[in-house]
């Protein structure tokens, strides 16, 4: 699974009030981008490269799931979980051509997924952290190379305050997706209060 899925690189805004924007490349270029928010019905937004603002397809509370598509190519699905950061959002991929051993990524695995996701943000929303923690601890034997679950069981353990266990989980989150600057931003901020969690190469030796 590890190459199947991919979690939207997070950057903090500047200003808060700034609209978010969502920008979308593909290697091919001229890939069809569709969304779909909550699990509804995709919808095709445009054609990469791709400049959107994000309010256009979320309210940024809502979880989205992105389908890059081009004929020839394997259908990359990528993850956006809700989060309470303010975020620039860029995607990156580098398309795959097809061939006849190959299929397209099984769509109810990853309803599944982005039901799960979604199912986990409204538990954290609800400040029910317990069951958000039960949720994740369920799911991740089936899909332990997601990202996505790591960080979201991270900012579990961080609003639990435990700050160890925020750490590990952040830490496995930037191993499979190393690309995500708000994990990174929050291994920093843990690191900051718990200097023996720092490693000697941690982020230019801090």
């Amino acid at each position: 699974m590890k190459n199947i899925f991919y979690v939207l690189s997070v950057f903090l805004l500047q200003i808060s009030c700034s609209t978010s924007n969502l920008r979308v490349e593909s290697q091919p270029d001229g890939a069809d981008v569709y969304v779909s928010v909550n699990a509804q019905t995709a919808k095709k937004i445009g054609v990469t490269p791709l400049n959107i603002q994000e309010n256009q397809i979320s309210s940024g509370n809502e979880p989205f799931q992105l389908s890059i598509i081009k004929e020839g190519f394997v259908t990359e699905h990528i993850l956006s979980p809700a989060t309470t950061f303010s975020r620039n959002l860029s995607v990156q991929v580098k398309l795959r051509e097809t061939s006849s051993s190959k299929q397209s990524i099984n769509d109810e695995v990853l309803q599944k997924v982005s039901s799960q996701v979604a199912y986990t943000q409204s538990l954290i929303r609800s400040k029910d952290y317990d069951a958000a923690e039960r949720a994740i601890l369920g799911i991740l034997p089936q899909f332990p190379n997601v990202a996505t679950f790591h960080e979201l069981l991270g900012n579990v353990y961080y609003l639990k305050k435990d700050l160890q266990r925020a750490h590990t989980s952040y830490k496995r989150a930037l191993d499979l997706n190393p690309s995500n600057t708000d994990t990174v931003r929050m291994i920093q901020r843990i690191e900051g209060v718990r200097s023996d969690l720092r490693s000697p190469s941690s982020f230019g030796g801090r």
